[in-house]
């Protein structure tokens, strides 16, 4: 502040005459001006930082006020100005204390906005988790992980879009993954092509222009290993407990629901893990000669799920997961018959197929969510 020149006090001291009589006025935007002014050729003027920080607290800013009434007091306990070096501390401590509470709520508001930012973003709620790690960053500025995460959502906005937009996209790949999977290839392919130049700024245009670059060629291993994590993570999500039977005081059973209700809600909370865990141990005990009508049972019953299973239909995501089921057994069932040497090229080209309905399954059931 005080530049090449020496400190000039007189000089300081005359841009602070009048501050006596601004006080009275409540003239706290000229003190400012003049104690900026006299820090300019003085900054080490107890008396400016003093009624500067007079003036930042009667605008509120109590942090900016608590520095200088404390390096007004250092100041002056140095120049042996007792008197203002006592009614300095006496204001930062008097201020002090109240920023204590203060930095205390703040903490907890902070704690709040963090995890409600995490959970948030979690469950994909993008514009929820822009508000609350804004929050976040300001009140506490220096936070290098809610920065982060802010500069993750905003990303993640940026490249979602209109949210509006990305539902009817993502609609419309639903609908495209159920004709290839029964079938419509050419029509798949129109959805895809209209879908890909329609909505190419949405992760959906991007993945059916991919499709029809390979020629919706069937999903390579990895490629269904990464789904399957993504689909538990999408099942977590959405999985909520089961409500408590309602309570009654009647010796009459309550009313069960009609045998349609379950077929007619949406299936949530996939598990793949542990269908494929169970596949994988029923295919363990069976005979080698129960090994090939089983797979072709699996993958009759999984195309037979699989073609009631019409987007935006009652009942879809039951049969998405009923077909997902059955086609998980079918891939299961397809490696011992390998193993085992029973393929042969009919037996090969329903594993192929097979394990692109499962894909399929998996990408109806995320798309939905």
């Amino acid at each position: 502040m005080a530049g090449a020149w020496a400190a000039d006090r007189t000089q300081a001291d005359a841009y602070l005459a009048n501050i006596p009589s601004l006080i009275k006025s409540e003239d706290y935007k000229t003190i400012e001006d003049l104690c900026k002014r006299a820090l300019q050729v003085d900054e080490s003027c107890p008396s400016a930082h003093y009624h500067l920080g007079l003036c930042h607290e009667k605008n509120s800013k109590a942090r900016e006020a608590v520095k200088e009434y404390q390096l007004a007091a250092s100041l002056a306990t140095k120049e042996k100005d007792m008197a203002l070096a006592g009614k300095a501390n006496a204001a930062a401590k008097r201020l002090g204390q109240g920023l204590i509470e203060l930095d205390t709520l703040d903490q907890r508001l902070a704690d709040r906005m963090h995890k409600l930012g995490d959970e948030a973003l979690d469950a994909g709620q993008l514009d929820t988790a822009s508000q609350a790690y804004t929050a976040l960053t300001v009140l506490q500025p220096d936070n290098a992980k809610a920065k982060e995460a802010l500069d993750k959502v905003t990303a993640a906005i940026a490249a979602r879009g209109d949210p509006v937009k990305s539902k009817l996209a993502s609609a419309m790949l639903a609908e495209m993954w159920y004709k290839l999977g029964t079938g419509s290839k050419p029509e798949a392919a129109t959805l895809a092509k209209s879908l890909s130049e329609k909505y190419s700024d949405t992760e959906y245009g991007k993945e059916a222009a991919g499709l029809l670059e390979r020629d919706f060629a069937a999903p390579q291993k990895d490629e269904v290993a990464q789904l399957s994590k993504k689909l538990k993570e999408s099942a977590k999500k959405v999985a909520k407990p089961a409500p408590p039977p309602p309570k009654t005081t009647s010796s009459t059973p309550p009313t069960p629901p009609p045998a349609n209700v379950a077929d007619t809600g949406p299936k949530t909370g996939v598990d793949v893990e542990a269908l494929e865990k169970a596949a994988d141990e029923e295919t363990k005990k069976m005979a080698k000669d129960a090994l090939v009508p089983a797979f072709k049972d699996a993958h009759a019953k999984g195309k037979g799920f699989y073609a009631k299973a019409t987007p935006g239909s009652e009942g879809n995501q039951l049969n998405v997961a009923k077909a997902l089921e059955q086609f998980i057994r079918a891939d299961v069932l397809y490696v011992r018959i390998e193993d085992e040497k029973l393929n042969n090229g009919d037996l090969a080209e329903k594993a192929k197929e097979a394990s692109m309905l499962r894909y399929a399954c998996m990408k109806m059931t995320i798309l939905s969510h």
